[in-house]
């Protein structure tokens, strides 16, 4: 029984994470600054830590650059597609 609850909330939170993605899609504001990738590679992993964990996994990153995007939205793709993986 609780696997099937644990299941749900998965559900729900990748329907969260999808209809924020298509909201971010759809937004034309623009709040570009300089982005370490690393920083948000490292905000994704860090939520993904106990599944990981769980899983044996590792993840090794190597030297990512600066780019110029919005820093949040970025984190919310990359937890949005780490999460559908």
């Amino acid at each position: 029984m609780e696997h099937h609850r644990a299941r749900r909330g998965s559900h729900a939170q990748l329907i969260e994470d999808l209809l924020g993605y298509s909201r971010i899609s759809h937004d034309d504001s623009r709040n570009l600054k300089p982005i370490e990738l690393d920083a948000i590679v490292r905000r994704t992993l860090d939520g993904l830590g106990p599944a990981l964990q769980e899983n044996g996994a590792t993840v090794n990153i190597g030297i990512l650059p600066r780019v110029l995007g919005d820093g949040e939205r970025m984190f919310i793709c990359s937890r949005t597609w780490s999460r559908t993986a």
